[in-house]
């Protein structure tokens, strides 16, 4: 009995002692850390005036085993963002389609493949108002109206030409579109698929030819500077810098975007103006653009008809 007794204590000493030393073994074990954390917003947490079109940033985050690192994005307009991206890879990503002057959350997770994680701060950012549109209050403008609908446009001479300074806002029964469908962006007029621009312009005034953008490019001195001559000038509908833009031909380009025919998306809006022209060449056509960072003004390669881009109508 006390030879059993014996046995059966020092078997629990043995275990004992072996707990004790893996215990103290594990305890000895480096942990598997989480990555840095995301900082470095851009835009900077706060900002005001923002595109309704972005690309976020932040700093790269480094993991402390070397470990890959991904990010989880989330992003929306309440203080709890949900999760908009997972397992992004890269420290940039666009997001598109936001409404004007929303508040807006974000926040980035870094993650390594250890399942180790670290959240950034929750950032904001105000995106910009729909106001008005800003003529050149030092041209003399004309007005038009359209009998179809009674809408007031302004009109410009340049040059020989007379063309209307706002982009044109006629609803049709199909073929054409707001930016994101968004009604609120009226200012900038519609979008058009080229089927319906080509006819859409009311009756004494008519889409332009690439021909007559040319004369119009040339009678402004010259692609490389009639952008900026062409544009409105701020910062609340065009992305900063808005390069060059002084508007001095009273034109007031306004960058409606592009919404594409394939998926049905909006693109651009803020960063470029894209006119339609009535040069074709089978099933794409022909149009203008001028884009936030160039001074530049170009008559483009062709894009799909089924795209649906800006209408600027030219006086017959």
């Amino acid at each position: 009995m006390k030879t059993k007794t014996f046995l059966i204590l020092s078997g629990l000493f043995i275990f004992s002692v072996f707990l004790f030393i893996k215990c103290k073994k594990d305890s000895n074990e480096p942990q598997n850390l989480s990555p840095t954390t995301p900082s470095n917003p851009t835009p900077s947490s706060g900002a005001a005036a923002q595109p309704w079109s972005l690309i976020l940033k932040w700093s790269k985050c480094t993991d402390p085993e070397s470990n890959p690192v991904s990010y989880d994005i989330y992003i929306g307009t309440t203080n709890t963002p949900p999760l908009v991206q997972a397992d992004w890879a890269d420290t940039t990503y666009s997001f598109n389609g936001m409404t004007a002057a929303t508040t807006y959350y974000w926040k980035i997770v870094a993650k390594d493949d250890q399942n180790n994680s670290k959240s950034g701060a929750v950032w904001m950012f105000i995106t910009k108002s729909n106001s008005g549109i800003h003529f050149n209050p030092a041209k003399t403008y004309g007005t038009f109206t359209d009998s179809r609908d009674s809408k007031i446009y302004k009109t410009i001479d340049i040059g020989n030409q007379t063309w209307m300074a706002q982009n044109l806002d006629y609803v049709t029964a199909s073929g054409s579109w707001y930016y994101n469908d968004d009604t609120s962006l009226s200012v900038y007029g519609r979008l058009y698929d080229w089927y319906t621009a080509s006819s859409v312009c009311p009756t004494g005034w008519h889409l332009p030819s690439d021909v007559e953008f040319q004369k119009l490019i040339d009678t402004l001195g010259g692609y490389t500077i009639a952008g900026g001559k062409l544009k409105e000038t701020d910062t609340i509908h065009w992305k900063s810098p808005n390069t060059a833009a002084d508007n001095s031909s009273g034109f007031t380009a306004l960058p409606n975007g592009i919404r594409t025919y394939w998926n049905n998306g909006f693109n651009g809006n803020s960063v470029s103006g894209y006119f339609w022209s009535t040069k074709t060449s089978g099933s794409d056509a022909r149009f203008m653009q001028v884009g936030f960072s160039s001074a530049n003004g170009f008559i483009l390669a062709y894009t799909p008809k089924g795209n649906a881009n800006s209408v600027r109508c030219l006086k017959d």
